[in-house]
């Protein structure tokens, strides 16, 4: 007797593929908004000039302020366009700080996002989930099996 294999269409392949993709970009897509609405910078003008001004540059976190520095920056558009910008940086290490806070959010959020989706997976997914709310005797009664929901048909009597 020999052994039939059913391979799976390439339709099904990319359509998982797909899910997979969308779910990573919505994490990271959380990720980065929760990340933009924390992650703000306040500046202080130390010295006005025609064309630099000497700032004072605070990265503050949910308000809370981690890093501040003192640096030159170009202001010839107007002192007011300056406080009018989100965020602004006087160095390279400032803004690692403040772009690698937002990017290390996305990972974040895109991580968390791919880990409840296999965890889903392993619990036999939102299908499990619907099972368990049976009512106890009926035809779709879950029943917590170890860590994992293994959804159980119960023979109904006639």
């Amino acid at each position: 007797m020999t052994e039939r294999t059913i391979a799976k269409s390439n339709t099904a392949i990319l359509f998982r593929g797909m899910l997979w993709s969308i779910q990573f970009f919505l994490g990271a897509t959380a990720g980065l908004m929760i990340a933009d609405a924390a992650v703000t910078t306040h500046v202080t003008v130390l010295e006005e000039g025609s064309r630099v001004s000497r700032v004072r540059v605070e990265v503050r976190v949910w308000n809370i302020p981690i890093h501040e520095e003192t640096g030159f920056v170009n202001t010839e558009d107007g002192i007011w366009e300056l406080n009018k910008s989100r965020r602004v940086t006087v160095s390279d290490g400032q803004f690692l700080l403040v772009y690698g806070i937002i990017a290390g959010s996305a990972l974040v959020g895109s991580a968390i996002s791919l880990t409840v989706g296999i965890l889903l997976r392993r619990s036999g997914g939102w299908h499990a989930l619907r099972y368990s709310e049976g009512r106890a005797g009926s035809v779709g009664e879950a029943k917590l099996s170890g860590t994992f929901f293994a959804p159980e048909r119960t023979q109904q009597s006639s």
